[in-house]
This record gives structure tokens, sequence and C-alpha cells, in this order.
């Protein structure tokens, strides 16, 4: 079934209101739609999973959701498998900004990518409705209006005195992440009538960018509650109640000790006048993390039937002998995309009918001012995507050094050098060796010495969780001697890449995975022994190979897709290797556990 979608903004509440079912609940509620299918709200408040806060509940004639959230997000509707028929977004090309007297129709896309993305500045609560009529389904967001038998209010005014603040010491001492060992003070506070009080202590388990997020108990605390004070030294609440400003309320404490490093979630759990309640971390958003929650003061709610409905408090136990370099807390980055940032030598600039990409050649601009080329877009350029390039050079980055540093930095972050296709160089072909465009290895090692001889440092950067397809590992259109892994468009096991990858025969339409969906950058198999030992775990490995030649750490590119067991052996030969190396992890997403001390030392996104 195919259906269109008109987006509109509810600029009142009874826009977005339930209607009353008949008494008899008959003709007055239609079917839904689709069946038992849960339609979700994906986007960047919820890192795009269909989470079960954010799941719609069918009522009569549409699908409601309320949310809280007070900033502008992307998002669309959709199931949680991004089915054709049930992904409903903005139209291809379209600004799909929902804004007052604003209208247009957009159609269901077949995955994530398929269908523009919704967007709307959230200012607090509202209820969000998909409503589909005669195959036509309209999108409204506006006040909140619809009223969720499925989250019952709490009134019990013992309940809602409850406090608990993550950054106060009075609630949680000492602060902020800790070593092993360390005995940690947990308080909470509320009125007389608390019959029990218990903390929950739990480890989680986070995997890639998030597709695995689970949390598994460990331990349950019982509180042990002192007298009650006249003096509360709980800090305010915002929107706290007559019944909470009461100065007498009791205290309840735990003491734990976290047994090892990692990530830890926390909440609360309490008995009074017979019901359970949690008490839980906030419902602050975190841009591009499944977990809601800012820290700091929580809220009460009666105990959820799905456990993944609570939101923890979280903590992170660190390891001892974590260390950051001592030259890296005063670091001032320069950051540099080298094909764009100064041709130092035109001689070794990539030449169309000269130079390969893929299975064609290369673009060329003759004015630096010009603007980059666009497949598509009338500009004059060929169909392919990034194979335009301007001539810059690492002689371009040599020649303003002095320049870079007068301007107050003291270390060059450097996109990718790397031999690769493309001009971005994230695709890459051979990691051993600069690409001809940029120089040569000798110009790297000029470039570091030349920075290290005015005080500064370079971090280089790559990828070791995809290459190119137009590489010798992989070989996809036979520009390269030797046999690589995808040699001419076929499975051969009989290179020595072959571990590097993984294939499926059994598809020859798709016989690989590319990182993210793209094709042109197959993904490596991180478990391959052969690829680790490539990689890191030789003395000449690529990661050595470049600390030797003058970088003075590594920034990996998008880390949550290789495992953290790979990146836990791959610290331990670069730290073996050069123990002052600095080394980045780009997550776009929670980046707690890469900051244990047993991963990375520092994070970007």
């Amino acid at each position: 079934m195919r259906i269109s979608i008109l987006l509109a903004l509810c600029l009142v509440v009874s826009a977005c209101s339930v209607p009353e079912p008949r008494a008899d609940g008959a003709a007055s509620c239609a079917p839904a739609p689709f069946g038992e299918t849960t339609l979700f709200l994906r986007g960047s408040m919820s890192s795009w999973a269909a989470l079960p806060e954010y799941a719609f509940q069918y009522r009569c004639d549409g699908y409601y959701l309320n949310v809280e959230e007070r900033a502008a997000h992307d998002f669309k509707v959709a199931d949680a498998g991004w089915a054709h028929p049930t992904t409903f977004g903005a139209k291809t090309g379209s600004d799909g900004t929902l804004i007052p007297q604003t209208a247009f129709i957009t159609v269901s896309g077949a995955d994530p990518g398929g269908t523009a993305n919704l967007r709307f500045a959230f200012k607090g609560e509202h209820t969000v409705r998909l409503k589909v009529d005669a195959g036509v389904a309209t999108v409204a967001i506006g006040p909140r209006s619809f009223v969720d038998a499925q989250a019952p209010v709490v009134t019990d005014p013992v309940a809602l005195s409850v406090r608990f603040d993550s950054r106060a010491t009075a609630h949680k001492s000492p602060f902020g992440a800790q070593l092993p060992g360390t005995p940690i003070e947990f308080a909470l506070s509320a009125l007389p009538g608390v019959e029990s009080a218990t903390l929950v202590i739990e480890s989680r388990r986070l995997e890639g960018n998030q597709e695995v997020l689970e949390y598994r108990e460990i331990e349950r605390l019982p509180l042990v509650q002192q007298e009650a004070s006249a003096h509360s030294a709980d800090p305010p609440q915002a929107g706290a109640s007559a019944h909470s400003a009461n100065p007498h309320k009791a205290h309840w404490r735990a003491q734990h000790r976290f047994p090892a490093i990692g990530v830890y979630g926390y909440w609360f759990e309490l008995v009074i006048a017979g019901q359970t309640y949690i008490f839980q971390n906030n419902r602050d958003g975190v841009f591009w993390t499944r977990e809601k929650g800012s820290g700091g003061q929580g809220v009460i709610a009666f105990k959820p039937t799905n456990a993944e409905r609570i939101r923890r408090y979280r903590q992170t136990i660190f390891a001892a002998d974590f260390k950051v370099p001592e030259w890296a807390p005063d670091v001032v980055y320069y950051y540099i995309f080298p094909e764009r940032f100064r041709n130092g030598d035109p001689a070794n600039d990539p030449q169309p009918g000269v130079a390969r990409f893929h299975d064609g050649t290369v673009e060329a601009h003759r004015d630096w001012n010009e603007t980059p080329f666009l497949s598509g877009t009338g500009d004059g350029s060929d169909a392919r995507y990034s194979n335009d390039f301007f001539g810059g050079d690492l002689k371009g980055i040599i020649d303003k050094l002095d320049y870079i540093r007068d301007l107050g930095a003291n270390t060059l972050y450097l996109t990718p050098l790397f031999r690769a296709a493309s001009n971005h160089k994230y695709d890459t072909a051979d990691y051993r060796n600069i690409d001809p465009g940029f120089g040569s290895n000798a110009d790297f090692e000029r470039l570091t010495a030349e920075a290290k001889r005015r005080g500064m440092r370079v971090i280089a950067d790559t990828s070791l969780n995809h290459t190119g397809i137009d590489s010798p590992y992989f070989d996809r259109h036979g520009n390269h001697p030797g046999v690589g892994a995808f040699e001419g468009g076929k499975i051969r096991t009989d290179s020595p890449y072959a571990s590097w990858y993984t294939f499926d025969p059994s598809n020859p339409e798709n016989p690989y995975r590319g990182w993210s969906g793209a094709r042109d950058l197959p993904e490596l198999d991180k478990a391959s022994p052969a690829f680790r030992q490539f990689a890191y775990g030789a003395p000449d490995g690529v990661m050595q190979l470049w600390l030797d030649r003058g970088a003075a750490g590594w920034r990996m590119d998008v880390a949550p897709w290789v495992p953290d067991d790979f990146w836990r052996e791959w610290r331990t030969a670069v730290k073996a290797h050069r123990p002052d190396a600095l080394t980045v992890a780009e997550t776009w997403f929670d980046a707690s556990k890469y900051l244990a001390g047993d991963m990375f030392v520092y994070t970007m996104n």
C-alpha cells in the first residue's frame, strides 16, 4: 500500500485532540490501518532508533504520541524495520520543516535515506498525531492533548516529595567518574511514609552505534532510613509541590563500590502506601544518544512493566592507569581537509584521463575558487561523486606552518592522507603510503619535522572499519596489480586479503556489506586476525609505521562500528609503541565507554 502523507502544524489543542468514542464503542472508531504494526517517532531525539518511549498508540482515528522535547529535531514516522508502507517523511528534495500555515505532500520511503526528514522546533510538551484518511496520511504536532492511559499520573504526596540529584553532594558523593572500588554514597530524601527504598545497580552493555543497548541487574542494595531532619539539605527543584516544601524529611542512604571499569546504570525502587514506584533520571534529551536523562534532578514514576522504559542514571568507572598525555591538555587544533587547504606543488595535481577513479577518471578545477562539483546539478560535472580535485597537498600545508602557528594553533588534525580514489580519502586504497596527489611519504615526514621545529604536532586520521572499492585489498574494478578480495567484481578466495572482508556468495546482487549502506566503502572484518596483524599487531603495523614517521597520535574514524575488543587491543599496541600518543575516537553517540581508560583518551563527533 502506498500512502501519501500531508504534513501540517496543529496550531490549537483541538486540532490534535483525540475524538471521544461512542458509548457503544462502535463505528466512530476505525480499525488501525496498519494492524498490529507499531509506529515510532524516529529521529535525532531517539538516535533514529525505534524506542519504546517513542511508540505511537492507536486511538479511534489515528496514532498518538506525547513527547517532551525542547529543541529542533529531524525525524520520520516509521515502524521498527523501516518498511516501505509505514515509513513517512518529507518528499525528497523538500525542506521538510513544519511551520504555521504550511502544508505539503510527501510519500512513504523504503529506508531511512529514501525519504527526506521532517523538522520541527519542539518547545516542551507536545502531542504528535498520524492520521490516515482515504490513503492520505496527515502528521500533526500541537500542544499536549492526548490522555495516555499507559502513563498514569503520580499523585501521592509522599511519592511526590522524593528527591535525588546526582549532581548534589548531599545526594551522591563523590561527584563524577570514579576509580574501581571507590565508596560512593547515595542518599534519597522524602516525607515520612516511605515503606522501603532500594538502590538498583546495573551493568550497561553498549555495542556499536548503540544497536545493542541493554542493562543487566547486578545488585539491589536496601537503603537505610535516618531520622527526619528539620533542615533538609535538598537542593531546590523546579515545580516542587507544597508537600515537597515541608522541611521535615527522612533520608535514606546506601553505599556502593563499583568493582570494575565500565559504564553502569542505577535507579531507585520505592514502596509507598503499598504501591511500587521508581525514581529515575530526568526526561532531558541528549542528541544522538538513545537514552534520555542528563543527570541531576530526577523524577518519580510508577514502576513500568517494561524495564526498558526506566531512565537510568549513569556512572562511569575508569581505569586507575588512565592517563592523558602530558602535552594534550594544552592542544589548540587547526583542522585541515588537505585537498582544499593550499596547492603547494601543481606538479602532483591529479590529471583527468591519467588518474583513475573506480571505472573512470578524475575531474580537475582550473580555478581554486570554483564551486566544487555536484553531480546531477547541471554544473558540467560527470555522474561520479567525490572525484573532483583542486590540488591541495602537503607542501601547501608546510608552506603555511608559520601562519598556522601565529594563529595560536599547536596541533594539526589532518583528514586522511593515504592513497585513495576520492578527494576525501576515507576510502583507503593503501594504508602504508601517502596519496600521490598530496605528495610522498618523505613529504609527510618533512611536515611532521617542520611542525615539531615550531613546537607543533600532527594527528593522523584513518578508518579501520572500511576501505575503498578501488584498492589493492578489494579491487572492485581491477585497477591494481595482484588479486584483490573482490577482484574485477568477483569474490576471490585466493586473494591474500580474502579474510579481511565478509562475503555472501548466495547473494550475487549484494555480496558484501558497505559501511552504512555505502557500496564504495566495503566493511572490513575487524575480527580477521590477518587484518588486525596488518593494522597494529605487527611491529611495523600501520599504526606504528605512521607514529614512526612523525605522527603524534591517531583520530579513528567511525569508532562505534568497530568492536570494543579491537579497540582494546589497538590501544595496547599503540601505547606500547609510543606511550604519549594521543588517541581520539570519532563517535556521534554516547562516548562514555570509550573514556574508561582501556580504549581512547579523547572523543569527537
